[in-house]
Formats: C-alpha cells, structure tokens, sequence
C-alpha cells in the first residue's frame, strides 16, 4: 500500500516525527499534518523532514508528495473536514498528553481528547474515508481489563476507544484504536513521559525524582516500534473488533528503570542520583496492557528491547543537546 495520502494530527509530537521518518525512508506518501504547536514543535518535525507550511482552507483535495504542515486545532470541526478530504489514512495523535494535566484541568482534557477524537471520526465518516487510527493509552486501565481509569486522561482516551466502537459498528468505519504503553526514543525532549523525564533530569544535573515506591509496572515501548505498528495497522484491510495494545515485550517496574538508566550514564562518566516524592493522584500502579492481538492482526512484535532502546534514546538527548542548546 505505497503511495498514501496520510493526515496525521500532531504529527510534530515525537511519535508523529517517528511516523513521518518512517513514511519518508518508504518514499512515495503525501503527509498532511495538523498541529496546535502546544506540545509538538516545528523543529521537531524539521529534524526529519524539509518541511512546507501551508493554510488548508480552500486547499480542496490537491495533495503532494512530501509533508505540509496546518498550524490548527482539533476542536475544531470545520478544520477536521477540510483536512481528511482526500485522504486514505486519518492518524489521529493529537491530543492533550498527561496524566497530571488532566487532573489539574478535567474539562480541558475532555475538549481536546473526547471531542477531538470525535471530530475526526465524524470527518473522516462524512468525507468517506475508511481507515481511522487513533492513539490511546495504557492509562485507561492498569491492566488492559476490565478496570476503570484512574485519571481524566484515561477515562477520555477509553472514551475514545469506545467512539472507534461505535463508528465501526454503526457507520462501517474502520476506525482502529491503538492503546500505546510508555513510549520512550528520540525526538521526545519535549514529553514528560517518564523515560525522557528522567533522562531530562539527569542532563540538567538533578536527581531523578520517583514517585511513590517505584515498584510501578511500564511497559516501555521505543518510539520505532510503534511506528511499525502505525505502517502495520494503515495497512489492514480489517482487524478485530477490540482494542489493538502496542507496548513492550515486557513489565519493568521503575526501579528497574532507573538502575539501567545508572549503567548507560556511567558508562558515559555522569552519576545518577535519586530522591523520593509521594505518589501521584491518577497515576496507574501497574500499566501492561497485553499485546496478543496486535501481534496476531499485524503479524507484529517489538524488536528494540530497553536496554538498547535507552542507549539510543540518550545518545540522542545528548546529541541534541550538543547541536542545539537548550
């Protein structure tokens, strides 16, 4: 299925930088993205792609080879169908990211993930576009059951799992929620995810902070994993009627996080300290959502295990770091 017409919203987030890295080492897909720049930047999409900014109203159905960015918002509805017009894949990223943000700001969350979600489900309902990907979260339940959310965030991304459902079954969309564990690797300086936290941390010269015990339970899972998945996913013809889990191959609690990360620093000369803070209201315990039917559908599995993930994903922290200064 080369030669696709994609619109990606927040495709300047680092997942979406991974995507359209991918997209572009595959060569012949037109990438529209739409992008708030709230979370995602620019210069982020520009380390991987000579990038053209364009104004999508009135662009009608006239895609290009090559990658075009819309600063826009997914609230907004209008926006949402101007820009899947056309298109054979509507990726939906874009969304508001974090745990702590939602608790702060319930409603906010609501509008941009629920709302947001919807309105291009419904775009891409009226405009006759059949494939919808949309980026949800192990944070719905810690173990990808039955149990309920734990956060604003969660409950809006299950919400739009259940959306994905509804559109599937009643309109005949096929609409394919994508629940990501801990996504971790390049391009995500500006994340607050708990990898490129850390890693943040240790490079400014503070101690990492963990919350609670640090026996939570991640399923950290590197960026060009789950881009694979996406390329995987955008080429089902149909899938099953349940939420398709990409995370890591296996549970690692945060403690265990933190000594790999001490061994991949020391090796690099630079000590590793730590401290303690209380556990986080909305944080999930454990979040291992079970990748069986992704692996089944797609014929995928993670290939990058954490210990050279991390050894990727810091040499380009420090690379970054080196090249453009914060």
């Amino acid at each position: 299925m080369a030669g696709l017409k994609w619109l990606i919203t927040g495709g300047c987030g680092f997942i979406g930088a991974n995507v359209v890295r991918l997209l572009l080492k595959e060569g012949g897909h037109a990438v529209r993205i739409i992008d708030n720049l709230s979370t995602g930047a620019r210069e982020t999409l520009l380390e991987v792609v000579s990038l053209t900014q364009t104004a999508l109203r009135n662009a009608g159905t006239e895609w290009r080879e090559g990658v075009e960015l819309t600063v826009g918002d997914i609230a907004d509805a209008s926006l949402a169908d101007e820009a899947v017009l056309g298109a054979d894949i509507v990726l939906h990223l874009a969304a508001n990211t974090g745990v702590q943000q939602s608790i702060a700001d319930p409603i906010a969350d609501c509008k941009a993930n629920v709302i947001g979600t919807l309105n291009y489900l419904e775009a891409a309902r009226k405009q006759g576009v059949r494939r919808v990907l949309t980026a949800s979260s192990a944070a719905v339940g810690g173990q990808g059951s039955t149990d309920w959310p734990s956060s604003p965030y969660g409950a809006g991304k299950l919400a739009g799992e259940a959306y994905c459902s509804v559109y599937r079954k009643a309109f005949g969309l096929l609409a394919i929620p994508l629940r990501f564990g801990n996504v971790y690797g390049p391009y995500s300086d500006k994340k607050s995810s708990v990898v490129a936290k850390f890693i943040g941390q240790i490079l400014n010269g503070e101690p990492i902070a963990v919350h609670g015990d640090g026996l939570q339970r991640r399923k950290f899972i590197h960026a060009s994993d789950v881009a694979r998945a996406i390329r995987l996913a955008a080429a089902l013809n149909d899938a099953p009627e349940r939420v398709l889990a990409i995370a890591g191959p296996a549970a690692v609690n945060v403690n265990d996080l933190v000594e790999v990360l001490r061994r991949h620093f020391a090796a690099r000369g630079i000590l590793v300290a730590v401290r303690t803070t209380p556990a986080r209201l909305g944080d999930c315990r454990d979040s291992t959502p079970d990748t069986t039917d992704a692996m089944a559908a797609m014929d995928w599995r993670p290939e990058t295990d954490l210990e050279a993930g991390l050894d990727d994903t810091i040499a380009w922290f420090v690379n970054r770091r080196r090249t453009r200064p914060s």
